[in-house]
């Protein structure tokens, strides 16, 4: 984990989540101002009184040709005000056509939650009977008892969805990162009590920012089921701060933000996740500050100021906590960034805030940009299948032949998938780099020799094993890639 990044005092809003308004700074900027030097040879050949003209010529040619601080400034702010959005953040046309395309995917999972939508309650009902309660030997730390489970069933509190009924929809930030739950309940539902077990009742997590619709509140009143942008389920109604529809959408739309590009780190008190969104309202030289969504007493949306030290310069081979803005896109940025998540624990359905592969590999896009569906089996539907290939056809070769000059593309099979991170080795010999993070593989086709990882690991996927034996490559049926 990366070490407390240094923060300096905050400023807090007043108000509440419709009408804060900022404590004024006592510091102001100064402006700075270009003064014109004439040269030694014009000093010995002109008069005092020529050298004061050509002093204020040349102040005037300089004032011309340069823009002040401030102006450098409002030209910046003019740029970003004018580059399209995606999900209320700023980005180039070409990556907003790409998302656009994915979001317009009925089944790529995208959904989005700043348009308003009047729900009914069927459509609700639906939505939250989509997931069904897994069968499995432990509910908690004992075997699983049927009266428990009835009651975590009951708390889903569905008697009061009716029909063509509508759903008034509210609208929270979330203040800290969220479960999201099959099911309104910590249990975990699982196989043994090995602490590696995974829990099937855990589907993902929402990052610290993010906007959620609230559909429906269990019946112990301790429990919400949203609709984020790519994912729905019940997450803790104490992670998320309601607000109006408007604050909502100001919030997330911000004219210019902080991307965390790092999977570990830890300041505000709080853990930051990968791909997390930290709307920036102000530079200086001495601090730069970020807006901060707080959650009051009685559950609406606060608003802070939080400064933090000015970012070092960003490398993908040597990221840095944040970068301004999404990261430019690349191939070949992208698959050195992806090897700076090498170790990055794993986790199933990023159960204990950790990151399993689909979570993994979409949250890497997101830093620069581009939206992926978040499970691997919705992840034909990226672009609308514009940028995806099916293998599903090929052979060994041919996907290898397919893969070879696509350097950051995502490798898709059933239940897993993988960056493509380049061809090593030699001509006899090559090596297809891959970074995924997983529970472990087999090396051998005898599926003896396995590997236990737990973590995000660089490996040479002609040497990938799954249990029966055959090759990973052998079960890619999904290529997806961004020019």
């Amino acid at each position: 984990m990366f070490a407390v990044l240094l923060l300096v005092p905050a400023l807090m809003f007043t108000g509440c989540a419709d009408t804060w308004e900022p404590v004024p700074s006592s510091e102001s900027q100064e402006e700075t101002t270009t003064e014109a030097v004439t040269t030694e040879e014009e000093t010995e050949t002109t008069t005092a009184e020529e050298t004061e003209t050509t002093t204020e010529e040349t102040e005037t040619e300089e004032e011309t040709e340069t823009t002040t601080e401030e102006e450098t400034e409002t030209s910046a702010e003019e740029v970003k005000e004018e580059l399209p959005r995606f999900f209320g953040l700023p980005m180039e046309e070409k990556l907003q056509t790409v998302n656009l395309k994915t979001l317009g995917d009925p089944e790529s999972g995208l959904f989005d939650i700043l348009t308003e939508k009047t729900w009914s309650g069927d459509e609700v009902l639906q939505m939250i009977e989509h997931y069904n309660f897994p069968e499995k030997q432990y509910l908690g730390d004992l075997p699983t008892d049927p009266a428990k489970k009835e009651e975590i069933v009951n708390n889903r509190n569905l008697s009061v969805l009716s029909g063509e009924d509508p759903v008034t929809p509210s609208y929270a930030i979330l203040t800290d990162n969220a479960s999201v739950r099959a099911f309104p309940s910590d249990l975990p539902a699982r196989d043994s009590l090995d602490p590696h077990a995974f829990d099937y009742l855990q589907e993902s997590v929402l990052n610290y920012g993010e906007g959620v619709v609230i559909l429906h509140e269990s019946l112990d009143q301790e429990w919400i089921f949203v609709q984020g942008f790519n994912y729905n389920g019940w997450i803790r109604k104490e992670s998320a701060a309601v607000c109006d529809f408007q604050a909502f959408t100001d919030y997330l739309n911000p004219d210019d933000f902080l991307v965390v590009t790092a999977t570990e780190i830890y300041f505000d008190n709080r853990d930051m996740r990968l791909g997390t969104i930290l709307p920036l309202t102000e530079k200086t030289d001495e601090y730069w500050k970020l807006l901060k969504p707080e959650r009051t007493p009685e559950g609406t949306l606060f608003l802070s100021e939080l400064l933090i030290e000015p970012i070092d310069e960003w490398s993908e081979e040597h990221p840095g906590f944040l970068h301004e803005g999404f990261i430019p896109y690349s191939q070949e940025s992208l698959t050195k960034f992806s090897y700076s998540l090498v170790g990055t624990p794993y986790g199933w359905g990023d159960g204990n805030n950790d990151y399993d592969c689909s979570s993994l590999a979409g949250l890497c896009y997101r830093c620069y940009g581009i939206f992926l569906p978040r499970n691997t089996s919705w992840m034909k539907h990226f672009t609308g299948g514009e940028g995806v290939v099916d293998l599903s056809g090929y052979d060994r070769e041919e996907k290898l032949q397919l893969i070879r000059n696509l350097p950051g593309a995502v490798l898709v099979m059933p239940g897993h998938c993988m960056i493509y991170g380049g061809m090593t080795g030699s001509v006899q010999a090559p090596k297809y780099l891959t970074v995924h993070c997983a529970s472990g593989y087999y090396r051998d086709s005898a599926a003896t020799d396995f590997v236990s990882c737990y973590s995000a690991v660089e490996t040479d996927l002609l040497e990938l094993h799954r249990g029966d034996g055959s090759l990973f490559i052998d079960s890619v049926n999904t290529l997806l890639y961004v020019e």
